[in-house]
């Protein structure tokens, strides 16, 4: 099965809207509001790391926080430009 072009162009603009996200959040949050907004990669980074001697993190707990917020940035820009897709072709049927 071939893959629609369209599908690849909105994971890659997802893609680029979540390097936006996680760097408008590095730059503009601030204090409890930017802990929140890092949260999901907090809590992918605690379920998917590996935990070292006397539990603490290992080193690739930050890598994992990384992609974890990667990825959860990149799947809610993927629904919301799936949605706003939705609504703009129903808007033209109309």
């Amino acid at each position: 099965m071939a893959i629609n072009s369209i599908v690849i162009l909105r994971v890659l603009v997802s893609g680029a809207l979540s390097v936006a996200t996680l760097t408008a959040i590095d730059r503009f949050a601030e204090g409890g509001f930017r802990d929140g907004l890092a949260m999901p990669g907090g809590i992918v980074g605690m379920l998917g790391s590996i935990v070292g001697l006397y539990d603490t993190p290992s080193g690739a707990w930050a890598t994992v926080c990384i992609a974890g917020n990667f990825a959860f940035y990149a799947a809610l820009w993927w629904v919301l430009l799936r949605v706003v897709a939705r609504v703009s072709a129903k808007v033209k049927t109309t």
